[in-house]
């Protein structure tokens, strides 16, 4: 073939018709082909179904001819003055079409000494593994790894193999062993990969040689994972060529051709039609492994779960509670359906997750309602014991949700990069993790929406959406980075490695309490190290309350008193403007048990000092006996504020189960004293009641101050079940 002038010379076409067409062309006679359109000559080549790298696609009322092969072909002859013709044909015919120059050209063959007899070798372009597959359960292929091991086994033992005249299996060695095989193999005969398939199953073959990228999909499609199994000896990677028939193609225009495939490989242009045509569909074969429906299953019920707790907690009704539960397990993906316009609704195809959901609330529904049944009808004494069981059971169910939180994260995300791959778009480096970070959590903020909650957890405090954004990023860019290498069989494993590290980081920052690094503003930054602050500060009020005792109360003036009272009230009343603040600057910390903590000691602070500063200047009739005994009691009572004021100021000095048995024994004998006859004045009786009232009071402070401070507000969100919130859920 020959070229002049951009008029392309085929071979085979006498050369006096050559001259006069052109003569006529300057004369005028035919008219002038129009610039890059007739001047392009067709290549013929034929196609056949093979998706991904041959098949159509609907696209309105029209059938388009798509795949790898088929747009890397018009890649190919693209500014060349060619382009390529597709014509329906099997593997063979197209091979029979390159000898008699019927067929211009084929891709996707492998260097096979016996073509080049009639046909032109490019340079590779791509390059392609081929897998063994075998019937489950054989236990002389499951043990094979080499090939060394898979020829020894195939003379050792009669076999059948499945085998394609014209198909290729692997490199030239490995195809010289199959075209001429031992006495121990039989090739049945097969028409192609769906014959083999039907040869498996009917027991007819033991196995055969295929492409994964093609055959892993016509498992999972035809459903014969139980019964042909992958194995683990790969073939090796095999260059893949264009072959051009050498009755219709010049050795130069293969030159040509081979500069063309030059380029198209510096300029990433045959990595992008990996990432194109091949990876999205290899992509479905993984996200459709029984395994990965179970990790969708485990977010299902993590997301399901926190939609029930609200329920209860807001006291929702249960369609109420169906709605906030089945949000966040569908309404991430149908919301990402939608922004990529990809024709259809996933939930609608694939009704496991919305029912998935709807099970698990109604599920949950029950199972609540039995057990307030059964606890409405407990004795008080057995009530109080299954409070603490309540308790347990919260802390159990709080372990068992960050399990199922942490593989929300990963299942969704990858789901939401793999369906941007599988719809095309683009650029892939953009709306891959955005559509992973959709998927993921998508759902929860349409859930707070229709909550009308203003203080959504997930754009606030949890890093939910953090993790999810920095591992779809860190996946999409191994898609992009290495899209043959993930296509040819490496794609499951990289994937469950993803999902793996992405469990293990939202796990580790439910579980240690990790906060986010990634907030904006102090009314968020650290609401901890804040609140630590300020219980130094609530320390510091308790040298009024000491003060009061420090002297015998007939040896403080009226003035003093009223100092001590005012400052308490003004460093007192600080505080608490300072923890409203707080609360209101930041709405989930008012739900933090810490915050609540701080705000219930600061109240039992305020009344014990009201009732100290009563006290401060009375004291019992010394004349009588109740009175002589008061004052024991106010000796010991003034012995027990000293310590606790010490244990408040130095946390971890005398321990705090002395303080609470001294305590005991402080409010036993105040309410021994006050069941004795009153033989007192009315004043004295007086005076034992605010000495009882004080004791409690101060046992009720050290309770308090005792309870685990939370070191981590991820843990008390409104948004994530937590210990606290999955014992209330269950009746505590």
């Amino acid at each position: 073939m020959g070229a002049r002038c951009g008029i392309p010379v085929r071979k085979g076409v006498p050369r006096k018709a050559f001259v006069l067409w052109w003569l006529a062309l300057a004369c005028g006679l035919v008219p002038s082909p129009a610039s890059g359109q007739a001047a392009a000559e067709e290549l013929r080549s034929g196609w056949f179904i093979r998706p991904p790298y041959m098949m159509e696609r609907q696209e309105g009322n029209l059938t388009v001819l798509t795949g790898l092969e088929i747009q890397f072909a018009r890649k190919l002859f693209e500014g060349t003055g060619y382009r390529a013709k597709f014509e329906p044909l099997s593997w063979a015919e197209s091979l029979q079409g390159l000898r008699l120059g019927t067929v211009d050209f084929v891709t996707g063959a492998y260097e096979i000494e016996s073509r080049k007899e009639y046909a032109h070798y490019s340079i590779p372009y791509r390059h392609e593994e081929m897998v063994l597959y075998y019937r489950r359960g054989d236990p002389g292929f499951a043990e094979v790894r080499t090939l060394a091991e898979l020829f020894s086994l195939l003379r050792q033992r009669p076999l059948r193999m499945g085998y394609t005249a014209g198909f290729a299996v692997g490199a030239q060695d490995v195809q010289q062993f199959f075209d001429d095989p031992p006495p121990t193999l039989e090739r049945v005969p097969s028409s192609g990969y769906q014959d083999n398939l039907r040869l498996m199953a009917d027991g007819a073959i033991d196995f055969f040689i295929a492409n994964p990228v093609v055959m892993d999909r016509m498992l999972l499609a035809e459903d014969l994972r139980g019964v042909i199994a992958k194995g683990k000896v790969s073939v090796g990677r095999i260059p893949v060529h264009v072959l051009f028939s050498k009755v219709t193609v010049e050795p130069e225009e293969v030159e040509l051709f081979n500069r063309r495939i030059g380029r198209l490989r510096e300029t990433g242009t045959i990595r992008r039609l990996y990432i194109n045509t091949v990876l999205p569909f290899y992509l479905t074969v993984t996200t459709s492994q029984l395994w990965f429906e179970g990790i969708t299953a485990l977010g299902i019920v993590a997301f399901s779960l926190s939609g029930v707790i609200l329920a209860r907690r807001e006291r929702y009704n249960v369609f109420g509670a169906l709605i906030l539960g089945t949000l966040p397990a569908i309404g991430g993906g149908v919301l990402r359906d939608l922004f990529l316009g990809s024709g259809r609704i996933f939930v609608l195809e694939t009704p496991f997750h919305f029912l998935a959901a709807i099970a698990v609330v109604l599920l949950s529904f029950l199972l609540l309602r039995a057990v307030d049944w059964i606890r409405a009808r407990r004795k008080p004494g057995r009530r109080v014991a299954g409070l603490r069981g309540s308790s347990r059971l919260g802390r159990l169910f709080g372990g068992l949700y960050h399990f199922f939180d942490a593989w929300a994260v990963a299942a969704f995300t990858i789901i939401g990069v793999s369906a941007a791959v599988e719809t095309g778009a683009t650029p892939l480096w953009l709306w891959g993790p955005a559509m992973g970070v959709l998927t993921a959590s998508g759902g929860v903020v349409l859930r707070d929406m229709v909550r009308a909650e203003f203080n959504i957890e997930m754009l606030k405090k949890d890093s939910f959406a953090e993790v999810s954004i920095v591992g779809g990023s860190l996946y999409t860019a191994a898609l992009l980075a290495y899209p043959e290498q993930l296509s040819g069989g490496a794609h499951l494993p990289v994937t469950l490695g993803f999902i793996s590290a992405l469990f293990l980081l939202r796990f580790l920052i439910l579980r240690r309490g990790w906060t986010n690094p990634f907030q904006f503003g102090d009314a968020v930054e650290g609401p901890e190290v804040r609140l630590t602050l300020l219980r130094e500060r609530e320390a510091a009020l308790w040298r009024y309350l000491v003060a009061f005792h420090a002297h015998s109360p007939e040896g403080e003036s009226v003035a003093d008193l009223e100092e001590l009272h005012n400052r308490f009230f003004y460093e007192w009343t600080g505080l608490r403007n300072e923890l409203e603040g707080m609360a209101e600057q930041s709405r989930e910390i008012a739900r933090m048990p810490s915050y609540r903590h701080g705000v219930h000691r600061l109240h039992l602070l305020a009344h014990l000092e009201t009732v100290l500063y009563e006290m401060a200047g009375e004291s019992p009739d010394p004349e009588t006996r109740v009175g002589r005994r008061d004052r024991e009691l106010a000796a010991e009572f003034r012995a027990l504020l000293g310590k606790v004021g010490v244990q408040v100021a130095q946390p971890g000095g005398e321990g705090r189960a002395e303080l609470r048995r001294r305590h005991a024994h402080l409010m036993e004998a105040c309410r021994r004293n006050r069941e004795e006859p009153p033989s007192a004045s009315r004043s004295d009786r007086r005076w034992i009641y605010r000495l009882e009232r004080m004791t409690y009071l101060l046992g009720e402070y050290l309770e308090t101050a005792s309870e685990p401070a939370d070191s981590a507000g991820c843990k008390t969100s409104a948004e994530r079940p937590t210990q606290e919130s999955l014992a209330v859920l269950l009746g505590r």
